[in-house]
């Protein structure tokens, strides 16, 4: 049996392009080892909110980065390049040199993603909240697992 629908460049455009915007796996969150260049792009004697720290982060070179999957669609066509380069642009999510290539990367989100810290740096982890006073909005999620 054939996988192709040969009636989908019938389809308006709009349409199309909201299919190839949904074949774009929504990034879920990551996890990111802790480690002190981490710490140099936040303010850690403030009290404001996670998302004024989260927008005062993106203003700041070099910030933790995440790397997700390049998604299929930038790869079928033309078409569906341009619908996964407008969802990604609308999703903080860019293409960055490394390497092996190219990588997609996105900022490191408080909200979703989860910071780990290995035991061997758990000391060093809690004498940064402690000589902070424990006043980081991140410190609020904390907890030992």
């Amino acid at each position: 049996m054939s996988q192709t629908f040969h009636q989908f460049r019938r389809l308006p455009v709009e349409v199309r392009n909201m299919i190839w915007e949904h074949t774009v796996i929504e990034d879920k969150g990551a996890l990111y080892p802790f480690n002190f260049d981490w710490c140099l792009h936040f303010d850690w004697n403030s009290s404001r909110s996670i998302k004024d720290v989260t927008s005062e982060t993106q203003s700041r070179p070099c910030p933790p980065l995440i790397q997700i999957p390049i998604p299929q669609a930038m790869i079928i066509c033309h078409e569906a390049r341009e619908a996964a380069k407008t969802w990604l642009k609308k999703h903080g999510i860019h293409f960055v040199q490394c390497p092996q290539g190219h990588a997609l990367v996105r900022r490191f989100d408080p909200r979703r993603d989860i910071l780990y810290v290995p035991c061997d740096r758990w000391d060093a982890f809690l004498n940064l909240i402690e000589v902070n006073n424990n006043e980081h909005p991140f410190w609020g999620g904390i907890r030992q697992g």
